[in-house]
């Protein structure tokens, strides 16, 4: 809640630094992103461990096994499978939330999507 409420906050200050209001939903989620992971970067070990406990504490669920294993990508990684699987975002909005290319977009993409079935399977 505190990453959402200072996202938030963050934007609602920033509002008029907007360019174009047809990219509001990529800006915004630009900075909820980066409020996270500051918000990460600043309670890295209390997330880990926090995380461990959830997965031991599920057992072998198949629904957990995947959580767990996104869990534990980088942040980059975990990002674009959240905005890709979770939020159903297209990867050319992908590319525009994480400012990178479509194309390595897509690559990071194939590349995570092996890691987790090499994971999970």
């Amino acid at each position: 809640m505190d990453i959402v409420q200072e996202g938030a906050y963050k934007a609602m200050q920033k509002a008029g630094s907007l360019r174009e209001e047809r990219f509001a939903g990529t800006w915004i989620y630009r900075i909820m992103i980066n409020t996270a992971k500051d918000y990460v970067k600043k309670y890295r070990q209390e997330y880990e461990a926090l995380n461990e406990n959830m997965i031991d504490l599920k057992g072998h669920d198949p629904d957990m096994d995947l959580k767990g294993a996104v869990n534990k990508l980088p942040i980059q990684e975990k990002t674009l499978i959240i905005l890709r699987f979770y939020e159903d975002k297209p990867l050319a909005e992908i590319a525009d939330i994480l400012q990178e290319n479509l194309s390595t977009v897509k690559s990071r993409q194939y590349r995570t999507l092996e890691k987790l079935r090499k994971e999970l399977y």
